[in-house]
């Protein structure tokens, strides 16, 4: 009985499921490619900033910063003039936030040129680089601009998984152009 069974399952499966071993065609893939270097440089993380503001990815933006969970280091932000208070006491969960609702207002493609790069006070696991940005996220919010330039002091430092991230970041105002903390101030809530 175990045997008619077996062949009929087997016969229900061969005339049922002709196509049961055919190659199917492949699916697209759901998420974007990521461009997203492991941060064993302090160097790669400054690519992993570009390329995370270039692919607008909230979750490889967000690894560019000191992972808290394996380190002693807190992140701060000082966003530049006129702002001191409006951003007072900015941290991870406010990047986050700005970065997020800035992505979801996104209508083309992003990017962040760093000018006149220069890395400094190299330590074992901490260095500094400072640089003149110009940003442009193109955004559907008329109100608010779209491009934004100043000068960056960024301080990095290795945490115990030997992973770079910045733990502080100085934002300067260099032109009357608006900066990077006015784009934080206005997507940031």
């Amino acid at each position: 009985m175990r045997c008619v069974i077996i062949i009929l399952l087997f016969n229900v499966f061969i005339f049922y499921g002709c196509d049961l071993f055919e190659t199917r065609d492949p699916e697209t893939p759901e998420s974007i490619t990521s461009t997203y270097k492991p941060p064993v440089t302090p160097d790669l993380v400054l690519d992993n900033l570009i390329s995370s503001i270039e692919e607008d990815n909230v979750d490889n933006y967000m690894r560019n910063f000191i992972d808290t969970t394996v380190t002693v280091k807190r992140y701060s932000f000082n966003p530049s003039a006129g702002y001191e208070i409006r951003l007072q006491e900015w941290g991870l969960e406010n990047e986050r936030r700005y970065f997020q609702n800035l992505s979801t207002q996104v209508s083309g493609v992003p990017s962040l040129t760093l000018t006149n790069l220069t890395e400094q006070n190299r330590a074992a696991n901490t260095t500094e680089y400072t640089a003149q940005y110009f940003l442009i996220y193109p955004h559907q919010l008329s109100t608010i601009a779209t491009q934004v330039r100043g000068f960056l002091h960024f301080y990095l430092s290795m945490d115990t998984q030997q992973r770079w991230g910045i733990y502080r970041w100085d934002d300067v105002k260099t032109t009357t152009d608006s900066t990077w903390s006015y784009l934080k101030f206005s997507f940031g809530s």
